[in-house]
């Protein structure tokens, strides 16, 4: 699969819906339709599966004045290659975070160049062991009737779908950070620890806001309608939000090394 999305939409929806619609052989109406995204872009404009034509899409795109990107597989990141925290702690020149698994990473406030905050629907499990009392026939020949029942316990597990934010924290040579509200352990807080995960959460995104005044901080994906914008009509959300996340990072990267180019 080969994504091809434009950003650095200017607000002239006009002269862009005719360059896009000749660009891509689409119709005004059509081309307007895509540029319906907030803050510029990234919007995706076609979905190859020939890496040929991709190019080729793109190339049209950048003859008729847009910024266009391609997505690739290789380019989408998945939660298999990013770094899922659990523990966590804040030091003077470092965020340390501790995975399932055991493993730590450091990462220094200087190094992070770009947050992305968001939430996601997600379905959280929790097992618990119920105990029940059954009719024995055995226990009530045994004991002449005394005892008729006996006690048994089995797992239940429940899954709730709820909504669940997070924050991915970018810099060079490192797996991408995750933390997320429901799965972070907020006990290294100390006295900044909250009654409640939701000013936990809140506290700890403030607090890598002000010590890493330098990244970038996008929290568009607090907004279910432009994760929709972004992605629409070729993918939803609840299935697809690794294909937004990694469009946008590959954007702000783009964007990055062309104002550090002398």
């Amino acid at each position: 699969m080969n994504i091809v999305a434009v950003y650095n939409l200017e607000k002239d929806e006009e002269r862009l819906s005719k360059a896009l619609a000749a660009a891509l052989g689409k119709t005004a109406y059509e081309a307007r339709s895509l540029l319906n995204v907030p803050q510029g872009g990234p919007s995706i404009v076609a979905v190859f599966q020939e890496p040929e034509k991709s190019e080729d899409s793109a190339a049209k795109l950048r003859a008729n004045g847009f910024d266009a990107v391609i997505l690739r597989d290789e380019d989408i990141e998945s939660d298999k290659a990013r770094f899922l925290a659990v523990n966590f702690e804040f030091t003077g020149e470092s965020l340390n975070v501790k995975s399932r698994e055991g493993q730590d990473l450091i990462l220094p406030y200087g190094d992070i160049r770009l947050m992305l905050y968001g939430i996601v629907k997600a379905v959280h499990t929790t097992n618990e062991k119920v105990k029940e009392r059954k009719f024995s026939m055995g226990r009530a020949i045994m004991s002449s009737g005394a005892v008729i029942t006996k006690t048994t316990s089995r797992q239940v597990s429940t899954e709730k779908k709820d909504h669940e934010r997070f924050l991915y924290i970018y810099a060079p040579a490192r797996q991408t950070v995750v933390l997320r509200e429901y799965t972070l352990k907020y006990d290294s807080l100390g006295k900044a620890l909250q009654l409640s995960r939701t000013a936990n959460f809140n506290y700890i995104v403030a607090e890598l806001k002000r010590l890493s005044p330098d990244a970038l901080f996008d929290d568009r994906f607090l907004n279910r309608a432009t994760q929709t914008q972004i992605l629409w009509p070729w993918f939803n959300p609840e299935e697809h939000l690794d294909i937004a996340t990694s469009l946008l990072a590959k954007v702000f990267n783009l964007k990055n090394e062309k104002a550090i180019t002398p």
